[in-house]
């Protein structure tokens, strides 16, 4: 779930105390995967943010999970999303993302609420997103740089990750 836009951002929100977690093979989905977080949630307003990928991290997928609803426009295989999410509430305008591979940018839909890459789906909750527009190199680092206005502060991170050894997942 982790190679997904909206499914992830529940994931990463650092309110949940407790989850759950459960997968069946079988049936027309291939896998049917199951996630209770029990109602263990702080709710807070402190802004809590939040970048995934990781900063540093590794072993990150270079594909793009299906999900449904799908935030992909068109049909084409897409890369691992890369999201930076503000959880604690404020309003996310201005948005603007950079995701590069040595210096070279690599083309991606950039999604946030006020301006969602699909303009029928626009579920992101609090974060601005990077998709990729095709499959992500195995075994590359790659680097970010998100920019955008919330609550009328300018918010800047910049950080990278390295993908999976193998162009697999």
């Amino acid at each position: 779930l982790m190679a997904t836009l909206y499914h992830r951002i529940g994931f990463l929100d650092p309110g949940w105390k407790k989850a759950g977690t459960g997968q069946k093979k079988g049936g027309d989905a291939g896998v049917v995967s199951a996630v209770d977080l029990y109602g263990a949630h702080e709710f807070t307003n402190e802004r809590k943010v939040v970048a995934w990928p990781p900063a540093d991290g590794t072993n990150v997928p270079v594909l793009f999970q299906d999900e449904n609803p799908d935030p992909v426009p068109g049909d084409d295989p897409a890369g691992c999303p890369v999201t930076l999410s503000f959880f604690g509430g404020g309003t996310i305008t201005k948005a603007r993302g950079r995701l590069s591979e040595n210096g070279r940018d690599v083309a991606c839909w950039v999604t946030s609420p006020a301006d969602p890459a699909r303009k029928d789906r626009a579920e992101n909750g609090n974060s601005v997103c990077l998709i990729p527009k095709s499959p992500l190199k195995a075994r590359t680092t790659y680097s970010v740089k998100v920019e955008a206005v919330v609550d009328g502060e300018a918010v800047t991170k910049e950080w990278s990750f390295t993908t999976t050894p193998t162009a697999k997942r």
